[in-house]
């Protein structure tokens, strides 16, 4: 009982020292006000992405070397070797989570009504001034978890072995695939074509939380001519160290067969 309510004090202090709501919030009511369930939550998806993708069982290419001829590896990156694994099957958000979910969680934990000053950003994703342990909580609160790096590459690569989900040539079906980022930022999630899974926005986009402390994964593609560099290099075996990507993003998992250590609510 004392850790649960010490969990929840901290998770509400967070979040409201978090400064991701200082230039964008005013007081509104949302649509579920401050009572909104993980059901009502789950809704403010865009269409496309409500539902979790299912992952099968199965082998999964982890790691990449940049060996293929003519890839550059990335600065201050360690080329990790090439193995194939065996995981388990799990579900995926088939998006990130958007700023429309994010606050709507806010105010249900914090008792407060908040809403975005422009309603043209709900369907981005929610990235700046979130840390792990909030995105932790809010897939908590949904019964789900943060995916594991590992589950992460095996659903960005959609069940192929190659360098990218449509095969081993950049930019090859890029333009198709990947939501590259500009100088303004990020755009709306699910602006692309989704991979084989059903997943929108694995490669390119924000970068994304997993469960491990240490990394985030690939994202953040700057379109050429910005930094071609970055747009060609990434590949879902690419690994950013979580404190050189300040405001990466999320989406939450959940076991296939259920996890016993998920109760739905914080603890």
């Amino acid at each position: 009982m004392h850790a649960e309510l010490s969990r929840r004090a901290f998770v509400l202090a967070a979040l409201a020292l978090s400064p991701v709501f200082l230039p964008r919030l005013h007081a509104a009511g949302a649509a579920c006000g401050t009572n909104c369930a993980p059901a009502d939550i789950e809704a403010l998806a865009p269409a496309q992405c409500r539902g979790m993708a299912y992952i099968p069982e199965g082998e999964f290419t982890y790691g990449d070397d940049y060996s293929a001829s003519g890839r550059q590896i990335p600065p201050a990156y360690s080329p990790r070797p090439v193995v194939r694994l065996r995981g388990e099957a799990f579900w995926l958000d088939k998006c990130e989570v958007t700023e429309a979910q994010y606050f709507a969680y806010y105010n249900t934990m914090t008792g407060k009504k908040y809403l975005l000053h422009r309603a043209s950003r709900e369907d981005f994703p929610a990235t700046a001034g979130v840390s792990q342990k909030i995105a932790e909580a809010f897939c908590a609160y949904l019964g789900k978890r943060l995916p594991t790096d590992k589950e992460w590459e095996k659903a960005a690569r959609g069940g192929t072995a190659t360098i990218y989900p449509w095969g081993d040539e950049w930019p090859g079906e890029a333009a198709k695939f990947v939501q590259f980022t500009t100088e303004a930022g990020f755009s709306a999630v699910a602006g692309k074509r989704p991979n084989q899974y059903g997943l929108f926005d694995l490669l390119g986009h924000a970068a994304e939380r997993t469960s491990s402390e240490e990394v985030v994964v690939s994202g953040n593609l700057l379109a050429p001519p910005s930094n071609p560099l970055m747009a060609y290099v990434y590949s879902p075996g690419y690994r950013h160290i979580r404190h050189k990507c300040p405001t990466p993003g999320w989406r939450c998992a959940k076991s296939a067969e259920k996890d016993r250590k998920q109760t739905g609510k914080l603890q």
